[in-house]
């Protein structure tokens, strides 16, 4: 569930709308780009609204982004309830996406490209690390050039922290219409999708 803690290494959304334009005004990165996110529970409180920049207090703080990227103003997470609630506010809660967008380009689809995280666990301080607390990290890199640092002091506020436990890896392959992947058009049969192929296995594909 989204109580438990997510590493997205990258979820890349295809399209054909620009930065500081359309769903993306606000932001430096439009489509296509690749989101990398860690996503944890609890969430914050107060929190930024979808689609706006937070304001001092609003999100978490040890969050550095690379070139060519930008916070992920479009998505900071989800309220979590459940329909046999017997006590909603205590059962209830927020989970974040700490998440930046890098900008893509077409040469991102057309050859092989390396996606990479560094991951340090926490550590509590002891003899080993010279009795200083080790809070962790979480560092992205496309092609060795890097793309986004979460350090684990920044989720303190919270009571949050760098994963430690063991985790499922998942090459997930879904596609949707809310990361670019568009409605069949009413005269496309949407049965075989095939970039290479004629209208027919085209048609369904998200334009760019």
């Amino acid at each position: 569930g989204r109580g438990a803690p997510e590493i997205d290494v990258f979820e890349v959304q295809p399209g054909s709308i620009k930065a500081n334009t359309g769903n993306f005004l606000k932001m430096s990165v439009g489509q296509p780009f690749m989101s990398s996110s860690y996503q944890v529970a609890p969430g914050r409180l107060p929190r930024p609204g979808e689609g706006w920049w937070p304001a001092p207090g609003q999100w978490y703080d040890n969050l550095t982004g690379g070139v060519s990227t930008s916070l992920n103003i479009a998505y900071y997470g989800t309220y979590n309830y459940f329909r046999d609630d017997t006590n909603p506010t205590k059962q209830d809660y927020w989970s974040d996406a700490i998440s930046y967008n890098r900008q893509l380009n077409a040469s991102h689809f057309g050859k092989f490209h390396k996606y990479r995280i560094e991951w340090e666990v926490p550590e509590e301080a002891s003899k080993k690390n010279n009795y200083t607390k080790n809070y962790g990290y979480l560092r992205w890199f496309l092609d060795d050039e890097f793309v986004l640092e979460i350090k684990g002091e920044g989720l303190k506020a919270t009571g949050g922290e760098i994963s430690s436990e063991p985790m499922y890896m998942l090459l997930n392959t879904a596609i949707s219409t809310q990361w670019g992947f568009p409605q069949c058009p009413w005269n496309c049969p949407c049965q075989t999708y095939n970039c290479r192929g004629g209208y027919a296995e085209t048609c369904g594909f998200s334009e760019g």
